[in-house]
């Protein structure tokens, strides 16, 4: 057994024992695996994410509990570049693509028109290879707010960020941003992928 399988075996053990235990323990154990690192994308994913250094740190198959779901983050990456990316992306043949930009196009001072084209494009060229798109609005950054707004109001999918789900750097999301993002995916990633039994989705803590 090489170390990468032993890892992997430890990871299973330790989910299967805690499924003995509460929710809450579950869901901040799954949280922080997940946010150790992508991992390996399948080879024909069923659902991509496309976005930037917020979606391409994540284990998104252990986040969603999907493993049909491909990483396609790209740290740095404006709406731009997520867009000339696609046609990539789209060869893979993935029936759902689900995206989340804007956050370095407004730190670049890119006028909020220009993201929300990108955006609309990108959504276009996916429905024009017949994948189903959904996009998420990107966390409120205290120092662009007023640019991100319009961009947060042209999605698919608004999630109820705030600045206490930013991290130190006030750009990228802790633990309780990527729930929040995890609970407003959730329901649309069950429409296109067969939850894994072995960590099944953890109930809202109370």
């Amino acid at each position: 057994m090489n170390r990468t399988a032993a890892i992997v075996g430890a990871l299973v053990a330790i989910c299967l024992v805690l499924a003995a235990v509460g929710w809450r323990e579950r869901s901040r154990l799954e949280l922080w695996l997940a946010m150790q690192g992508a991992g390996s994308n399948p080879e024909h994913p069923l659902i991509a994410m496309l976005g930037d250094s917020l979606v391409d740190s994540v284990n998104w198959r252990l986040l969603l509990h999907c493993d049909g779901i491909g990483n396609y983050g790209a740290r740095g990456d404006t709406t731009a570049q997520m867009l000339a990316r696609l046609p990539r992306i789209l060869e893979l043949k993935p029936k759902l693509l689900m995206v989340m930009g804007g956050t370095n196009d407004a730190l670049l001072e890119i006028v909020p028109q220009e993201t929300i084209a990108n955006l609309k494009a990108i959504e276009a060229e996916a429905t024009r290879n017949g994948t189903a798109y959904v996009s998420f609005s990107p966390p409120p950054l205290p120092v662009r707010a007023d640019v991100l707004a319009p961009v947060r109001a042209a999605v698919s999918i608004a999630i109820p960020f705030d600045e206490g789900d930013l991290a130190r750097d006030h750009v990228h999301l802790r633990a309780s941003g990527y729930a929040k993002w995890r609970d407003a995916a959730m329901q649309t990633v069950l429409k296109y992928c067969a939850v894994s039994e072995t960590l099944t989705p953890a109930k809202p803590d109370r």
